[in-house]
C-alpha cells in the first residue's frame, strides 16, 4: 500500500525551470491560449526522487526498473496534482511523486473533487497511515475504518484512481506477507523482531510493501518492532 515518504528539500535548479517554464502551462490551461507546451525537465530530476523514495514507487510501493520491458515497472515521475488541475505546480518539487508508470498511467490526470491521499504530506493527519488498512484475508487496501465520510471517499478515491487493488497487486501483497508469516513461524520471538524491522527498513532498495508489513505488523502485535524510518 502507499505510505509516507518524506520528499526531502528542493535539489538546486527546479526554481529556475518554475520561471522559466510555469507561465507557459497557465497560459495554456488557464486562459486557454496557445498549444500544450511540450516542455518535460520534471523528468531532469528522477534521479533526485529516485534517491528520496529508495527506487520505490510512490504508491503501490513496487521497486522500479530501468530495464523493464514488460509490467509496465520503469520509473516516472508523476504530478500528484496533474497539470491540467493545478499549473502552477507543474514545477513545484512538492508535487511530484516517483512512479512507476503503471500507477502513472492508472492515475493520469484524475482530481476528484476532495482531492487523493499524498503520499509525502506533511500534515500528520493527512498521512498515508491514517487512511488505509490491509485485509489479511483478500490482500487488498481498505479505508481504516475510525474515518470520517469525507476521509472515507478520499482513501477510497486513492484506491480507485491509483489502482492500489488492481491486477496482480493484492495477490503480490498476500504472498509478500504470507512469505514472511512463514519465515516468522521458524524463528524465536527476538528473530521476528529483527525481520520485522528489516522489512519495514525503507532505506533498502530490495524490500517492497513497507506500509502492508508495517499492517500487518500491528495485527500481530509487533507494531514496535517496525523500523522508526518507515
Amino acid at each position: 500500500m502507499m505510505r509516507w515518504v518524506e520528499r526531502g528539500p528542493e535539489p538546486q535548479g527546479v526554481s529556475e525551470y518554475a520561471e522559466r517554464f510555469t507561465s507557459g502551462w497557465l497560459r495554456y490551461c488557464i486562459d486557454h491560449v496557445g498549444a500544450r507546451p511540450d516542455d518535460d525537465h520534471w523528468r531532469d530530476f528522477t534521479p533526485h526522487l529516485r534517491a528520496r523514495f529508495n527506487n520505490r514507487c510512490g504508491y503501490c510501493e513496487r521497486k522500479c526498473d530501468y530495464h523493464a520491458e514488460i509490467g509496465n515497472m520503469a520509473p516516472s515521475v508523476d504530478h500528484f496534482c496533474p497539470r491540467c488541475s493545478c499549473p502552477t505546480r507543474v514545477y513545484d518539487w512538492t508535487n511530484w511523486v516517483y512512479s512507476c508508470q503503471r500507477c502513472n498511467c492508472k492515475k493520469a490526470d484524475h482530481w476528484p473533487p476532495l482531492g487523493l491521499v499524498d503520499p509525502c504530506s506533511m500534515e500528520p493527519e493527512q498521512k498515508p497511515e491514517r487512511f488505509f488498512d490491509y485485509d489479511t484475508e483478500t490482500g487488498q487496501i481498505i479505508p481504516r475504518t475510525d474515518l470520517s465520510s469525507p476521509e472515507v471517499q478520499v482513501a477510497l478515491d486513492t484506491i480507485q484512481y491509483l489502482g492500489l487493488n488492481q491486477w496482480d497487486l493484492p495477490e503480490l501483497r498476500r504472498d509478500w506477507i504470507d512469505g514472511l508469516r512463514e519465515d516468522m513461524s521458524k524463528m524465536a520471538r527476538s528473530d521476528r523482531q529483527a525481520l520485522i524491522y528489516f522489512f519495514t527498513d525503507p532505506a533498502d532498495e530490495r524490500v517492497e510493501f513497507i506500509g502492508t508489513t508495517k499492517m500487518f505488523a500491528a495485527t500481530i502485535g509487533m507494531a514496535a518492532f517496525t523500523h522508526p524510518g518507515a
